[in-house]
Parts: C-alpha cells; structure tokens; sequence
C-alpha cells in the first residue's frame, strides 16, 4: 500500500473491491469485477512503455479495454493504442503517468495504484 495513509480509499478498498478475498488470486478477481463494472473507456493517457536497455519512454495513448484474462486472477492488464495506430498493447494500470479523464475513473485506477504501492496517477 502507498505510504500516504488514505482512510476512505482504504476502507472502499477493503469493504467494496476486496470484501470476502482468502488470497492474492481472489483479490485480483475482485479488482477485475471493480474496474469492468465502473471503468468508462477510452481514457486519454499518458504511459510509460518500455525501450530497449531498460529506459522508458512516455506516449500519449488511449486505454480502450480491460483485458478479459484479467478475470483469472492473474494481473490487471489493460489494452491501450497508440495514436495513429489500430494495435492493442496490454499495460498494468502501475505504468499509467497521467490521465485525462473523469473524476469516477482517476478514483478507479488510483485506488488500484495506491493498493499496489504505486506513485498516484493526476489528471
């Protein structure tokens, strides 16, 4: 969790996304229902995406889906595309830079960042 004690983040957390989780698996089941329920697409945002030898780089991109094997429990991916393009790359919402967009889907992703300890997303 991120070092910035957020109580009513915490508490939505625990008490809506992740209520009844025995394991990592279910918990990531949950964060999947949470984000295909409430997540409006697409999103304009701003990425960080890998390079050769390490470095990152920062691309303006729009996240268009919820990756369904999400819903395995495995890892929350979501599909984004780059401008000018028609591929889907599938990035973990902790490669997220900025966001623009609502209100209601900054909360979604950030409650997501600051659950796995992550620098919080701004719009």
């Amino acid at each position: 969790m991120s070092s910035a004690h957020a109580p009513a983040r915490e508490q939505r957390i625990l008490y809506e996304i992740i209520v009844d989780c025995y394991d990592e698996e279910e918990e990531m089941i949950g964060w999947y229902y949470y984000f295909a329920d409430n997540l409006k697409f697409p999103i304009e945002a701003t990425v960080r995406l890998p390079l050769h030898g390490g470095k990152m780089e920062e691309k303006k991109v729009q996240i268009v889906e919820l990756d369904t094997r999400s819903e395995t429990g495995k890892a929350i991916r979501l599909g984004v595309v780059e401008r000018g393009s028609e591929r889907v790359h599938y990035i973990s919402p902790g490669d997220i830079a900025r966001l623009e967009t609502s209100p209601e889907n900054l909360e979604i992703i950030n409650d997501w960042i600051y659950w796995h300890d992550f620098d919080l997303v701004s719009s």
